[in-house]
């Protein structure tokens, strides 16, 4: 089985629990997502870099390959963060706050940026 398969299937189990709230938020960041940009998009998902390796350059090198894809696409990059310390970080790098909200209701708050081709 692909590891995404997996993941999808063994998941659940995991989390026990935790699975209603798993799902809240993953409903929550999309409803947020599609808001920000509901036309056609690249959605830049999931990177960090330890701390004590921040300030090398290395985010901005992650997030390189998506947004020169969805530029070449001719359409925006979209992300969403749940940390306010990162928006300057994104915002060097050509984002753009467009929609806050919380994932879930009463759960963290999150911004949408974006960052047009």
């Amino acid at each position: 089985i692909g590891p995404t398969l997996k993941a999808f299937a063994t998941t659940p189990f995991k989390l026990g629990l935790s699975i209603a709230p798993f799902f809240a938020y993953g409903r929550a960041v999309e409803a947020l997502r599609a808001e920000a940009v509901p036309d056609a998009h690249w959605y830049l998902a999931g990177i960090g870099v330890d701390p004590p390796a921040q300030g090398r350059g290395i985010g901005t090198a992650l997030l390189e390959p998506g947004v020169s894809a969805a530029a070449a696409a001719g359409v925006p990059a979209v992300l969403l963060t749940n940390n306010e310390a990162n928006l300057p970080f994104y915002e060097r790098n050509g984002f753009v706050v467009v929609r806050e909200g919380q994932t879930p209701e009463k759960g963290p708050k999150a911004w949408a940026m974006v960052r047009h081709p």
